[in-house]
């Protein structure tokens, strides 16, 4: 009898805002470096836009468009786009220190990207006496997983728990447990998201507010309520 060969598969969690916000605080600080930027920027835009990793890969600056209280990102390619037509994706701007789009503008203006360029907005960087410049060329999936894993290690998240489609499942997520009616979560796991992105990504900002997370949970509300009542 031939034997079977049993295919294995990596199971990743998604990360919740918590994770995000670790890592917005720790690489996006005051006066951080272009190569911490990146991975704050890269982290933060798929969380909030439900990006896929070609999705993001493939993301030029002259696809980016910023108004006063979004930005719109224009996706060329996109598994689900099966015309090839394209999708934009609307990101809501927010009033704290982990708004996505103030993270992408940070890194665009610390690399000295012109948004008018065809070159792909996240690249490999190179080392200069006075910092980093970017190279040419796209962010390999294998770099940018590195990156991703090394900066989760620095935050004390255990990387082996995480890869880089934990941020576009726990942007979805994110949006699920600030109750989103299931048929607009049916289609953002379908990828049909052109027409609700607006209305998902306003429910996501929620998550990634200051808000201090209480130290109870509801459970725990719920009992220490009863013993006072």
């Amino acid at each position: 009898m031939p034997r079977e060969h049993a295919r294995s598969f990596l199971v990743t969690n998604p990360v919740d805002a918590d994770v995000v916000k670790s890592i917005i605080d720790r690489f996006g600080a005051e006066g951080a470096s272009l190569k911490d930027l990146r991975i704050a920027a890269v982290t933060s835009l798929g969380f909030a836009g439900f990006f896929r990793f070609n999705e993001l890969a493939n993301i030029q600056p002259n696809h980016i468009f910023f108004h006063e209280e979004f930005v719109k990102v224009f996706v060329p390619r996109s598994k689900t786009d099966v015309y090839r037509e394209g999708n934009y994706v609307y990101i809501s701007k927010l009033d704290s220190n982990y708004c996505p789009v103030t993270a992408l503008r940070r890194y665009i203006q610390a690399a000295d990207i012109d948004l008018s360029s065809q070159l792909p907005l996240f690249r490999p960087l190179t080392k200069r006496k006075l910092g980093y410049a970017l190279r040419n060329g796209k962010l390999s999936y294998t770099r940018c997983r590195e990156i991703f894993k090394d900066a989760l290690k620095e935050v004390g998240y255990d990387p082996k728990d995480y890869g880089l489609h934990s941020l576009r499942s726990g942007g979805v997520t994110s949006v699920v447990s600030n109750d989103l009616s299931s048929n607009v979560y049916e289609k953002l796991l379908k990828g049909l998201c052109t027409k609700f992105c607006i209305i998902c990504l306003i429910q996501i900002t929620f998550q990634l507010r200051q808000t201090p997370k209480s130290k109870f949970s509801e459970g725990e509300r719920l009992q220490r309520s009863s013993k006072t009542n």
